[in-house]
């Protein structure tokens, strides 16, 4: 049984063409594109509400990680949530999330996260605005690989404070 190697065959075609005046696309010399590992791919997005916080008052922040991905994830991550100055969490946080300080909190996300915005996990963390706050501040949060600890996406809200108006 022969074997032949197809990429060199149609390079062998190409240079033929060519010695004979064609003309001949580069792509034609290229080898054989390789396949991409189809991989999940995790963002992070965040949003608060009500639309303006006031001092003296609470307010929540919604995280949402979708896979935009072909797949579904094979690790765990994490979603870590740094409160700025100003902020500090409240009450009970929702399930899957723990307070590792008053202005710190992490959430789990389960290995298995299918792709698409049906299978998007939302999270929603209670705050308490500082007296004392700052007319903004911006609250960041990172998605972090549970196995790697690499960073995998993060992201900003920036969250308009005024002051509480004593009647």
């Amino acid at each position: 049984m022969k074997l032949t190697h197809r990429p060199v065959r149609r390079r062998l075609a190409c240079l033929t063409a060519i010695a004979a005046g064609a003309v001949v696309p580069m792509a034609a010399f290229a080898a054989p594109a390789q396949a991409q590992p189809l991989v999940p791919t995790l963002v992070v997005q965040k949003s608060h509400h009500p639309e303006t916080f006031e001092q003296g008052r609470t307010g929540q922040y919604s995280i949402t990680v979708t896979n935009l991905g072909p797949t579904a994830t094979a690790d765990a991550a994490v979603v870590v949530d740094t409160l700025p100055t100003g902020l500090t969490l409240d009450k009970a946080l929702p399930k899957g999330c723990s307070a590792v300080s008053p202005t710190l909190v992490e959430c789990d996300i389960a290995a298995g996260l299918a792709p698409g915005a049906p299978s998007a996990v939302t999270y929603t963390i209670p705050v308490v605005v500082d007296h004392d706050a700052p007319g903004e501040v911006v609250n960041t949060v990172q998605l972090i690989d549970g196995v790697t600890g690499a960073l995998l996406d993060s992201t900003t809200d920036l969250t308009v404070i005024r002051e509480h108006h004593h009647p």
